[in-house]
């Protein structure tokens, strides 16, 4: 078996968005080639709080041919790809994966996945008219990206999204925006059904009303987006009685509930260990990185 994986050979194929596919051709027996297993590397790029940006390999779409299982290629090939990213001048690798397989590789559970539950029908707020909240114009992508850039920079383990390709599939029907004076201060994107962290809420936790991102520049902003949401659901979505997510501050809505700005039922939701796992390539940048819910938060699979 040894002897028969190493006659495979080990194919590299440029992708778009500077992807990288990896994968160990065989012959199916026809005389045709084919991929008997194969990997994404996606380039992604982590800011690390100080101004500074760290390069991480992304792994996915990791496949094995059915006729090609159970002969150990799936490890080889990891063992290839962690080299080729050592080589490549990456600081980590991250991916969603099954610790008693990865783990083997060095990568380790980034930690608790964390999620912002409120009770739709509390949600009141004596700020919530200080913005308006409307539906996304195709004019407004520039800002969001340029608004999300200004938040990340500051959170280390913050996906960077210069690239562009994120903000390609926000759709204007399933985003609301928060403007104060002309200038976009927040958005809430409910996200499309393929969305991972939205998909993984709605199908636990049926009643909720997942949204896969709500940011906002200050918890006034963020407040108007979330008595926005809770105004256009209710009527669509009556079953709905939470709206959860997992990119959401927290901390900035408890605060205001303190302050009496803001009345709602807020709740953390924990999922011990989640899937995000990373692998230290480089060990100065993974200390850059820090740990935390950060890596949940920005690292949603549509870079």
């Amino acid at each position: 078996m040894t002897d028969r994986v190493a006659e495979l050979e080990l194919v590299e194929r440029s992708e778009p968005f500077g992807r990288m596919r990896l994968a160990l051709v065989d012959d199916d027996g026809s005389g045709s080639r084919v991929d008997a297993c194969a990997l994404t590397i996606d380039p992604l790029e982590l800011h690390d709080g100080a101004g500074g940006l760290v390069r991480v390999g992304g792994i996915g779409n990791v496949e094995t041919r059915p006729s090609h299982r159970r002969r150990g290629l799936a490890s080889q090939l990891m063992e290839l790809a962690i080299e080729r990213m050592r080589a490549l001048g990456y600081g980590a690798s991250l991916l969603y994966g099954i610790d008693d397989f990865y783990d083997r590789f060095g990568y380790r559970s980034c930690g608790d996945e964390r999620w912002v539950r409120v009770l739709m029908e509390s949600i009141r707020s004596e700020w919530a008219d200080r913005h308006e909240v409307r539906g996304m114009r195709d004019t407004d992508r520039d800002a969001i990206a340029a608004l999300y850039e200004r938040i990340a920079a500051a959170l280390p383990g913050a996906a960077s999204r210069l690239g562009g390709r994120a903000w390609s599939q926000l759709r204007a029907s399933e985003v609301l925006v928060a403007v104060r004076d002309g200038v976009l201060h927040g958005w809430a994107w409910r996200g499309a059904r393929d969305v991972p962290e939205r998909d993984a809420v709605a199908g636990r936790q049926p009643g909720r009303l997942a949204y896969a991102e709500v940011q906002a520049l200050d918890v006034t902003a963020l407040l108007a987006l979330l008595a926005g949401v809770a105004s256009r659901e209710r009527d669509d979505h009556p079953e709905a009685v939470e709206l959860v997510t997992g990119a959401c501050d927290g901390t900035a809505l408890r605060a205001a509930a303190r302050n009496g700005r803001f009345t709602g039922a807020i709740v953390d939701e924990v999922r011990p260990t989640g899937g995000a796992m990373l692998l230290e390539i480089d060990a100065s940048s993974v200390r850059a990185l820090g740990r935390g819910g950060e890596l949940y938060q920005f690292l949603p699979d549509r870079f």
